[in-house]
């Protein structure tokens, strides 16, 4: 049965409001040091925690089983998605990684560069691209290249700058 208490509600109000404002994941960008103005193409990225390892099972006395946390993770991977320009600005942004190395750094920023609450920043990044879609047919929309960025992230966060 519902709760239909205006107290109960203003209760919960209350807690939510004390928690704060959400943070809305599109208000978020991604920015390769070295690499300024290229937040403004990607997309898609995995956004960074710290928290506890993955469960160890840990057998115990009687064929019973507890469990205990692995070490911190700090070793992510997820989906990453940039649009593609005229010009060729994101193949060229790959080629110039490659040059150097084929891995980067990146800043991820709660907001952009110049107007962010937060930024964390994430190590020896690198992209394994997806082979992109195109489709002569298609008129309306724009080209996105995708695939799997692995990174390092170690919990530095800066403070941000509004």
């Amino acid at each position: 049965m519902p709760i239909n208490e205006a107290s109960y509600h203003e209760s919960n109000f209350r807690l939510v409001q004390a928690l704060g404002e959400k943070l809305n994941a599109g208000d978020m960008a991604f920015e390769p040091v070295g690499f300024n103005g290229m937040y403004l193409l990607i997309k898609q990225f995995p956004y960074p925690f710290v928290a506890g390892g993955e469960a160890i099972e840990v057998p115990e006395p009687g064929g019973s089983v507890g469990w205990q946390q692995a070490p911190l993770k700090t070793a992510f991977q997820g989906p990453f998605a940039m649009q593609e320009t005229v010009a060729g600005t994101s193949r060229q942004f790959f080629s110039d990684v490659l040059a150097a190395g084929g891995y980067f750094d990146a800043k991820i920023y709660e907001g952009t560069p110049g107007r962010n609450t937060a930024s964390y920043l994430i190590e020896q990044a690198f992209v394994s691209m997806d082979a992109p879609d195109v489709d002569w047919e298609n008129r309306l929309t724009l080209l996105l290249l995708s695939g799997t960025i692995s990174y390092r992230f170690f919990g530095k966060r800066i403070a941000g700058n509004v």
